[in-house]
């Protein structure tokens, strides 16, 4: 049994916020292969941010093209399984939209993590969310709280659904 070569995408140090720090760690204590996509809100202006080799591709989160290049990456790379680390108005779009057409595109297995979860969401929202959900081969939350409102607001499978509480 080998252990999977994730493609992962969300923030990524240097970029200081949370998400950016979720994904240092996941990625500094996951035992398989991996690479990362940084989104990178400054790449329009040609930012001097320096990542770690590990990142292969800096997406420009308002760029919509960008999107296509990352679903080529994913399949035509050598990558077992597609992990997004999702928040809302980390992607461009209304309500991060542009993500949509990104996981229409890859014809590889995708988990995507869920850092924000609208409990009462307008239907635009509701719309993206859905979308986002059904694309994902699952869906990771960090707490049973997030779990229930999947499934009671948004109508996601609950077998689709994995809990990994935030900081375990």
């Amino acid at each position: 049994n080998t252990i999977p070569r994730v493609l992962f995408l969300g923030s990524y140090p240097p970029r200081k916020c949370g998400l950016a720090t979720f994904l240092a760690d996941l990625t500094e204590n996951y035992p398989g292969p991996y690479d990362v996509i940084a989104v990178d809100e400054s790449t329009a202006e040609g930012s001097s941010r320096n990542y770690t080799d590990k990142v292969i591709f800096r997406l420009n989160q308002t760029n919509s093209d960008s999107y296509y290049t990352v679903a080529d990456i994913v399949n035509s790379g050598a990558y077992d399984v597609f992990n997004l680390q999702h928040e809302f108005g980390l992607f461009g779009g209304m309500y991060g939209e542009y993500v949509i057409k990104l996981l229409a595109s890859i014809r590889k297995p995708v988990i995507t993590t869920l850092h924000t979860i609208v409990l009462k969401p307008n239907n635009f929202l509701m719309s993206v969310m859905r979308s986002v959900c059904a694309t994902s081969s699952r869906v990771v939350v960090l707490s049973n709280g997030g779990r229930q409102l999947l499934i009671d607001v948004y109508g996601v499978d609950e077998k689709k659904i994995s809990v990994v509480p935030h900081g375990v």
